[in-house]
């Protein structure tokens, strides 16, 4: 899916999920967390994470 598509859908799922609860905040969270995949920020994260455990792991292990 293009960002646009992604974005919308978001927007859409997080109304329909929470729209009622935080009114239209909804709409914007959702269409952020719908165009993060395609930005490839959970592509970040997960190196990140994947990068603290190869190095923290062998200092872990020894103590």
């Amino acid at each position: 899916m293009d960002s646009v598509t992604q974005m919308v859908l978001g927007a859409a799922v997080a109304e329909a999920a929470i729209g009622r609860k935080i009114g239209n905040r909804a709409i914007l969270w959702g269409a952020v967390a719908g165009t993060m995949p395609d930005q490839g920020v959970l592509q970040l994260v997960w190196d990140r994470i994947w990068d603290q455990d190869v190095r923290l792991g062998p200092i872990e292990a020894s103590g």
